[in-house]
């Protein structure tokens, strides 16, 4: 992965697979973004098959993460780390026929706070009358 969406640059590589590709837990796929700078919303497809695939022991690792790997959590795919920006969104592997990363924003913890208390409020309101 190179350049930014700022810059209108950005760009990564795909590989495309026809036939057969088995990943097992042995096979690692390393995302370089050495020079990469995220922006939420960038999407890139990193593998995309018509054929058959088959993942014996092969893991992407926790969906939704910054790529730190501070929790042990990458599996078998090694993504950038974007902590202080967003988190890694991770497709099905398996089920979309393609292996896509999308960078997503964190959600608020406090717009989550403010919206419980305010359907806990509504509920009590209700419940008065």
């Amino acid at each position: 992965i190179t350049g930014s969406t700022a810059g209108a640059s950005l760009a990564a590589d795909q590989i495309n697979i026809t036939g057969t590709l088995t990943l097992n837990s042995f096979s690692n796929i390393l995302v370089n973004g050495t020079s990469y700078t995220a922006a939420v919303g960038d999407t890139f497809t990193l593998l995309d098959w018509s054929g058959v695939l088959t993942t014996n022991g092969f893991t992407t690792g926790t969906n939704l993460r910054t790529g730190a790997n501070a929790d042990g959590n990458e599996g078998n795919l090694d993504l950038p780390d974007i902590t202080g920006l967003g988190l890694w969104q991770i497709s099905t592997l398996l089920d979309a026929g393609a292996l896509t990363l999308t960078v997503v924003a964190v959600p608020e913890p406090a717009r989550g706070l403010l919206m419980l208390l305010g359907g806990v409020a509504l509920l009590l309101k209700r419940r008065r009358k």
